[in-house]
């Protein structure tokens, strides 16, 4: 029954019984009343009684019962409605009568009986009220089908006593022993009881015949009384339960009880309270002491860098590899295999005998900690680049160094203030790293011989870890991602016009303009005016000082212009840095270099996002529908045994909406993608859905449509204006729809468009304007033409109007004016890039490079123009190639991405500097196609990303840090679990000093508890090697055997199947795990009748065969063939990688069995498998031309008795892995010859090296465009039209298509070349 059955039936059993319930409460009244006195019950077993009195029954026992006063008259009114439930009724409650013992004690103890039993009855109690209940805790089946007995017996109670039911048990009292107490009520007592019912009752047996039943709830209560050990179990698993423990943690906690019992510890006397103990561990192993500091009345806890550096360094001592400067770090991918390292080693003059060298890495992001982000914490954590990768994946390779207070805590919410007070909390956290590279912190070693060694620790900052969002706000950069921002990205100076421009070179931000800008925009009018008070030149000071002088006046004025200027062209806010001062090594740019692109918002969430986006989005609900019914049908019809060594994909239902998924599952749907793209049906579907998508690109609405008589709808409209998107054989209809040179450039409308060729001689002033203001008019040649529009557009309103020299000092000022005389003139170079940048925005070719019109040959170009946005015609978003392009572009971003995460387990003769340099190509090449295959939408920025630009940064990254990954934040997204969430989730939440404060104290206490636990494992680690030393060597065990997977073996040691040559066909008979024999069930699975005709066909000298589901392989892959995975799950045949004499192809396993060498003598494994017809490799009817996955027909023979799978014997040596393979015709059977086209991926291990010979035919194929100097500007002649009428003649001015027949040859062919170079 349901749970609303159960509520139900519980209500009418309320109803049925709410007059007896009122009885029942009076009687409990008059019960009362006679305790206010008292009062002798004299031979009241099983006796009437009078009206001062209550009937007391006891089962088996009719001695005289005495009376004692039970409460006082007090509690007697408190208690009147709820004595019932004290004594073990509701007033769903039959009823039933108190029974006593002989003789009664002290009225305390009567009332500590009844207290200690009100605690078990009202659990009962919330159990009759809240029924659902039992479906929420583990065993509630059982508890449900009780309570379904006690139904029953109640059901048949009421119909023998429907008004006045007679009383029954409650509390036992015997000998003056309380036996209601679950350790007191023994199988005796309660047989007693039974034999005291009526014969009729209604019992667990069926009911014999005789008078009416006499049961109550209480005693069935008693019948079914709980142990002292259940009551134990039952009280621990529910303070677990309350705490959040898991499931298992019950049973672990006690096995570790019993270990330690075993071991001499008695938790109950020797175990030492929490606080206790880790007072006296602080004591003895020391403990960072939580630091505050308070910025704008806002509290930052911090911890002292010195004292958490040595706990680092005491704790994973032995994990720490130390910078060599005699050794060659040219092979390695470590962080101290870097140039960087060796550069900084050399810089910082690092004296080996007394200095340690030691840099650092920090983590900061911001998490929230509940579901409505009321206590968000941003914790700042540090590790060593000494440190590998892998062990850099341990939380115990980090510390702590504070917690950045949030900004809503500040009365001030404007950007700026708001950015300064992060920056000033965030400073206090690393003064003390500031002053540890001033002055370098003593740290103490161990030394291999166990001596101390004492070292001064020099800790340059080397990587700053963290997302887009973070990485922006360290470098104080505004956040201007909605499209025209001067500088998209924080380390370089690419604007919104050259964002996703494959073939731009990034510059380097100009770390000292930057600070001297911003020194100037922060100074205060007091600073002003003590440097007009410092300089010398000036005489008059007190006059000079006065706001409406001609020093001050100009001295204000430069520092609006400086603001203006950080805020357009350079998107920076004018704030004091957190990182100033700070020591960041080989690096030039400071924290604009240590700021690395995050590879998993970047790429994953970024990228492989963007292209999902464009893709499904583009398509309408009933096609994602029906792409979904295909994919699931495909992708779950197959299993594999190393499906956990590829993207992960989630396949519910409406996951094409791409929304709520991890950054791994969308690099899952990139892969599920390229993978149903082998299908006609996938194809067709995306195909169709796109081409209407590419129309809608294509068509422009008529720029002024004229105004219609009738009022038309927007609905109506929308629609007719996607009409005429769809073609519209009206000419009338198509002379109403614009032309795109209707319509602007996407970059136009961030240009000032009143700006006019006649204010030539007013942009020249303003320039030379902006020259006497001190700033370097050089600079200018670095910057664009929308980064030159931005800072003349914004200086302007500050300097016009200004004269020489009414508007300058009289007399120099150091730092901040130098007069540059009358006949001051602006450099002529200079003049012509800023009247070009100016007024280039009226020539529209002079913007955008010839490069950026050319497209890849077969596709769509783009238009680059600005669309509004038309109601009624739905989503914008376009892949504007074919399906097959789009196919081969997956499968490249996924090699890319593969690469990426995995470049560092490449072979070393890979990694030297033809494989830097096709990285960078492979990133301008991603997002050349890229942007040219998508479009986004109407409302997007398209491509104009950040985190696209990113992509082109992919070299820049991989020279500086030899592997992206080691700026990644997916280990900051599990330290933030860690660290922050998990950590913090029993500090209280109770204001947000508070809360840090607790999860401050709560670090301390962990890390005390990691140094008990450190030691612990030393200690038993000395203990052992001493008793071994100890022990006779005769005595002494044996070492360990070698780790099972160095060989072939199977997975257990009893077979599934044992198969005999008894009767025509053989016996199959099915094994459990202790060898126990059985029939073949449907649970159990049985043998193909094939497989098994053809094994003992084939192996005619062998009568028994043991047959084995499982296998593991030399390198750790589990193989499996189950008829029947776990007797539950279905069957499960992975395909497997087999070595030929021809080569590898795939089979699919069917079973193992063992077989004893003829010549050896040993036993051997071998496999049956399914083998593919070689012959078919990727000519599969209906597929395309794919580098991550083969193509194979499963082989099989026409023979009399119909199609045959063609099966093979081969040794389990001969198998390299188990691979993953799906049906493209999912079969309802194991062998099915109408449904035998396989599909085949490669391993994951070689998707990097794909990239890598897929970039490089690539490079070459393009090598005439991407070498072409001309392309990089177009000729003031040279207009749209004429480019798109010469791109028609030439072929040649078109990028190769990613699915080439020339390409895919030359891409294999350099990829087996890289393989076979290649030991695996």
């Amino acid at each position: 029954m349901g749970n609303n059955g159960r509520g139900s039936t519980w209500l009418n059993k309320a109803e049925k019984r709410q007059k007896l319930a009122e009885e029942e409460r009076e009687r409990q009244r008059l019960f009362l009343r006679s305790l206010e006195e008292p009062t002798s019950y004299g031979n009241c077993g099983n006796k009437e009684t009078t009206s001062n009195t209550v009937p007391i029954s006891i089962p088996g026992n009719t001695e005289q019962c005495s009376s004692f006063s039970l409460l006082e008259t007090t509690m007697a009114e408190e208690q009147d409605e709820s004595f019932g439930n004290l004594l073990g009724y509701d007033d769903n409650d039959v009823g039933g009568s108190l029974m006593l013992g002989n003789e009664t004690g002290p009225h305390g103890d009567a009332r500590e009986v009844l207290q200690r039993e009100s605690d078990d009855n009202l659990l009962v109690q919330s159990l009759f009220e809240n029924p659902d209940l039992y479906d929420r805790e583990e065993g509630g089946a059982e508890l449900r089908e009780q309570e379904e007995e006690q139904d029953e017996d109640e059901e048949l109670f009421f119909e023998y006593y429907p008004t006045n039911p007679p009383p029954g048990p409650d509390l036992i009292f015997q000998d003056g022993q309380q036996l209601g107490n679950d350790n007191d009520v023994n199988s005796a007592a309660l047989m007693e009881e039974d034999n005291d019912l009526p014969p009729d009752a209604p019992t667990d047996h069926p009911m014999p015949e005789g008078p009416t039943p006499n049961i109550s709830f209480a005693t069935r209560l008693n019948r079914n009384r709980i142990s002292i050990e259940e009551e134990g179990s039952y009280d621990l698993i529910t303070l677990m339960d309350s705490f959040g423990a898991p499931r298992n943690a019950y049973d672990r906690l006690l096995a570790l009880l019993r270990k330690q019992k075993k071991n001499g510890f008695d938790v109950i006397k020797q175990a030492i309270g929490r606080d206790v103990f880790l007072k006296r561990m602080q004591n003895k192993f020391g403990c960072p002491s939580v630091q505050t500091n308070t910025i704008s009345d806002c509290t930052v806890f911090s911890f002292p860098f010195a004292k958490m550096l040595q706990d680092l360094v005491d704790c994973r001592q032995g994990d720490i590899e130390y910078f060599d400067p005699d050794k060659d770090y040219s092979t390695g991918t470590n962080l101290l295999d870097t140039k960087w390292a060796s550069e900084t080693y050399r810089k910082l003059r690092i004296d080996p005998n007394n200095e340690c060298f030691l840099p650092l890495i920090l983590y900061m992001d911001k998490t929230g900690c509940d579901a409505y982000q009321r206590y968000p914490l941003e914790p700042v954590l540090f590790s060593l680049a000494n440190f590998t990768q892998e062990k850099r994946e341990d939380r115990r390779s980090w510390r702590h160094l504070g917690f950045v207070p949030s900004s809503d805590n500040i009365k001030e919410k404007d950007s700026e203030t708001s950015l300064q007070f992060y920056h000033n909390c965030l400073g206090a956290i690393l003064a003390e790293v500031k002053e540890a590279q001033q002055n370098p912190p003593t740290i103490q070693f161990n030394r291999e011989d166990g001596t101390l060694a004492k070292l001064k620790a020099r800790v340059p900052l080397m990587i700053i870890m963290g997302d887009q969002l973070s990485q922006d706000t360290l470098c104080a950069r505004a956040k201007a991602n909605a499209g025209g921002a001067g500088r998209v990205h924080r380390s370089c100076m690419c604007s919104y016009l050259s964002v996703d421009d494959p073939m731009q070179e990034c510059v380097e931000v100009n770390v000292d303009l930057i600070g001297q800008l911003t020194s100037m925009a922060l100074a205060s009018t007091e600073d002003l005016q003590r440097v007009v008070d410092e300089e010398p030149s000036i005489h008059n000071k007190e006059r000079a000082m006065r706001e409406d002088s001609r020093e001050m006046k100009f001295l204000l004025n430069q520092r609006k212009v400086m603001k203006q200027i950080l805020s357009r062209p350079y998107t920076t806010h004018a704030i004091n840095n957190a990182f100033d001062g700070m020591c960041f090594g080989a690096w030039t740019s400071g924290v604009y270099d240590a700021t690395f692109d995050d590879f998993m918002h970047g790429t994953e969430a970024g990228l492989i996002k963007y292209i999902g986006e464009s893709v499904f989005g583009g398509l309408q609900p009933k096609e994602r529908s029906v792409y979904e019914t295909v994919v699931r049908k495909l992708l779950l019809s197959g299993r594999s045994s190393v499906r956990y060594d590829y993207p992960r994909m989630r396949v519910g239902i409406g996951f094409s909406r791409q929304t709520l998924m991890t950054s791994s599952e969308r690099v899952g749907t990139i892969l599920m993608l390229a993978l149903s793209l082998q299908l006609p049906s996938v194809r067709d579907v995306i195909g169709k859905g796109h081409e209407r998508q590419i129309q809608k690109y294509k068509w422009f609405p008529p720029p002024d449509p004229e105004p219609t008589k009738s009022k038309m709808s927007k609905k109506k409209k929308g629609t007719a204006d996607l009409n005429k998107k769809r073609g519209s054989s009206s000419s009338e209809e198509q002379q109403q729809q614009g032309i795109p040179e209707d319509y602007p450039m996407y970059y136009e409308r961030f240009f000032n468009n009143d700006i006019t060729k006649n204010d030539y001689d007013g942009v020249m002033l303003v320039l030379e304007h902006l020259g006497r203001h001190g700033f370097d008019l050089e600079e200018l040649n670095n910057l664009d033409d929308l980064q030159i529009h931005q800072l003349i557009v914004n200086v302007t309103p500050k300097l016009a109007g200004k004269e020489y020299p009414k508007s300058y000092p009289a007399t120099d000022i150091e730092g901040h004016y130098f007069d540059r005389g009358r006949h001051y003139e602006v450099p002529g170079d200079i003049k012509t890039r800023v009247g070009q940048a100016m007024f280039s925005v009226y020539e529209k070719h002079h913007i955008l490079s010839k490069m950026r019109f050319v497209g890849v040959r077969g596709t769509v170009d783009k238009h680059h123009r600005e669309k509004p946005k038309t109601e009624g015609v739905g989503p914008t978003s376009a892949v504007l190639c074919d399906t097959e392009n789009l196919s081969a572009f997956l499968e490249l971003v996924l090699t890319f991405h593969a690469f990426c995460k995995y470049s560092s387990t490449l072979p070393s003769h890979l990694r030297d500097d033809k494989m830097q340099e096709a990285i960078e190509n492979g990133g301008r090449l991603i997002v050349l196609y890229f942007e040219r295959f998508t479009f986004r939408g109407v409302n997007s920025v398209d491509s104009r990303t950040t985190k696209i630009h990113a992509q082109l940064r992919i070299g820049l990254n991989y020279d500086a840090l030899l592997s992206p990954m080691h700026s990644s934040t997916e280990l900051g997204e599990r330290l933030l679990k860690t660290e922050a969430k998990g950590i913090s989730s029993t500090a209280q939440q109770r204001g947000t000093e508070t809360f840090e404060r607790q999860t401050c104290s709560r670090i301390g206490d962990r890390l005390v508890l990691d140094k008990v636990g450190e030691t612990l494992e030393q200690q038993y680690i000395s203990d052992e090697a001493a008793a071994s030393a100890e022990t006779p060597i005769h005595h002494q065990q044996e070492p360990p055997p070698p780790h099972p997977t160095t060989k072939d073996d199977v997975t257990r040691r009893i077979p599934h199947f044992k198969i005999s040559r008894v009767g025509r066909e053989g016996t199959v008979v099915s094994l459990d795990r202790k060898g126990n024999i059985s029939d073949c069930t449907a649970a159990t699975g049985r043998p193909d009748d094939i497989v098994v005709s053809y094994l003992l066909e084939n192996e005619p000298l062998i009568d028994h065969f043991e047959i084995y589901n499982e296998v593991i392989i030399r390198n750790d892959t589990r193989i499996r063939a189950w008829p029947n995975y776990r007797q539950s799950q279905g069957p499960w045949f992975d395909f497997v990688d087999i070595q030929w004499e021809d080569g590898c192809h795939p089979g699919r396993a069917l079973g193992f069995y063992k077989k004893k060498d003829e010549e050896t003598g040993e036993t051997v494994l071998y496999a049956l498998v399914h083998v593919v017809d070689e012959q078919t490799e990727n000519k599969v009817p209906g597929t395309i031309t794919s580098m991550l996955t083969d193509k194979y027909c499963m082989k099989y023979e026409r023979t009399t008795r119909g199609y045959v799978p063609v099966i093979r014997i081969v040794p389990l040596a001969s198998i390299n892995t188990s691979i993953l393979a799906y049906l493209l015709q999912p079969a309802s059977q194991l062998f099915d010859h109408r449904n035998k086209h396989v599909m085949a991926l490669r391993p994951r291990n070689e998707w990097a090296y794909i990239w890598l010979a897929w970039t490089e035919e690539l490079v070459k194929a393009n090598s005439k465009l991407l070498n072409d100097e001309s392309l990089q500007h177009l000729p003031e002649s040279f207009t749209d039209e004429e480019l798109q009428k010469n791109k028609k003649k030439k072929r040649s001015t078109e990028f190769v298509p990613l699915n080439d027949k020339v390409l895919w040859k030359s891409v294999r062919e350099n990829l087996e070349s890289k393989l076979s170079s290649t030991q695996w």
